[in-house]
Order: structure tokens, then C-alpha cells, then sequence
């Protein structure tokens, strides 16, 4: 099994910034990234790319982030020269450069993150992580904002006064849905969106 470095990365255009780290390392937080082991970011990335499955590009973004932080993948594709760390820099908005040696730690929930975002309302994206698929119209718009990702049919199938066949109808004018979230899951309430959406 896979472990993982304490450091979540975000992929924004072609650079990539550190979005969450464990307590000990919360310096990077919000910084760029420089270098990662012995290659630069963009080093890093060309070196990992041959290891993510893909059907499209779209999915090399989404899952490039994970991979750089899975110490296996680094080193064998000489990204890190020692498994147990990945020594990283980063240049925060000021110019000024933090280093930091995040060591690899066992998969799963084992270090809380301290999250890079200023205190509030979480985006859409990231609330209710126990749900598998949800819906909501964002508010003050008539954008409908969905989420669906593998395993979804395990919430019990229930009719809300929010259904997507309620939401997007084609006498209500063209509608948007942001399916960023979507990690190659369908079912039929997103199918019914899409093909109504598609029609409006």
C-alpha cells in the first residue's frame, strides 16, 4: 500500500501551491512550490506523469496533486533520492523562501491537515464529505452545482423538492453545472441533468 507525505498540493494553471500541511510543517502553507526533492515543480510533474492512468488530460490534473505527495512514485521516478522525506521549498508572495523535509507516514485519515484557506464558509466543493453525490442550486443565481463520484449509489434513491427534474427545465433558460468534482461517476439523476441542461 501506498504511503503519502504529510502535504497536499493545488494545481492552479501550471503551478502548484501548497494547500494543506500537518501541524509541524504549516510554514509551507499558502507558498509555491520551488523545488520538491531534487526537481523543480515543473520537473517534478514531467517526472510523475508517466504514472498517472488517464482516459484524458482532465485527469492528469486532477490526480498530478496526489501523486507528488506519494513518496513510492517520487522515488521511483527520481523525483526523491531518499523514500522516508522529500525535502520542499516553496516562495510565499513576499519572495521570501521556507524549506521544510515532510517525512512519509501510513495512508488514510493519519495527520489532521492545517488548512491554507482564511476562516469561513467552505466552498461547495468541500462540504458534506460523507455524501457521494449531492446537489444544491447556488444561491442568488440559477446555477445548479453537482457532485457525484464512484459508489454514489449507495445513498438510498429518494425524490427531493430540488430534484434536478424540478431544477432544469427547458422553459427556464439555459442553466450551468460545475462538474469539477466529479470523479468518473454517473448515475441517473446526472445523466437527467446533463441531458436537460444540454436542452435548455
Amino acid at each position: 500500500m501506498f504511503h503519502q507525505y504529510p502535504i497536499r498540493f493545488g494545481l492552479f494553471a501550471d503551478t502548484l501551491w501548497v494547500i494543506a500541511t500537518d501541524a509541524a510543517h504549516r510554514a509551507l502553507l499558502g507558498g509555491r512550490l520551488v523545488t520538491i526533492g531534487t526537481r523543480s515543480g515543473a520537473e517534478a510533474m514531467f517526472a510523475v506523469e508517466p504514472a498517472i492512468q488517464r482516459d484524458n488530460d482532465s485527469q492528469i490534473r486532477d490526480l498530478m496533486p496526489t501523486w507528488l505527495v506519494c513518496p513510492e512514485i517520487l522515488h521511483a521516478r527520481g523525483v526523491v533520492t531518499d523514500i522516508e522525506s522529500a525535502p520542499i521549498v516553496v516562495e510565499h508572495m513576499d519572495g521570501s523562501r521556507v524549506s521544510g523535509t515532510p517525512r512519509r507516514c501510513r495512508p488514510g485519515p493519519g495527520w489532521r491537515g492545517a488548512d491554507a484557506r482564511a476562516p469561513g464558509p467552505r466552498p461547495l466543493r468541500d462540504r458534506f464529505p460523507e455524501r457521494r453525490h449531492w446537489f444544491t442550486l447556488v444561491p442568488g443565481t440559477r446555477t445548479m452545482w453537482a457532485r457525484a463520484i464512484a459508489r454514489c449509489r449507495t445513498i438510498p434513491r429518494r425524490r427531493s423538492p430540488t430534484s434536478p427534474s424540478r431544477c432544469l427545465r427547458p422553459s427556464a433558460g439555459p442553466q450551468r453545472i460545475d462538474w469539477s468534482s466529479t470523479r468518473g461517476a454517473t448515475s441517473a439523476a446526472t445523466a437527467s441533468s446533463i441531458t436537460r441542461s444540454s436542452s435548455a
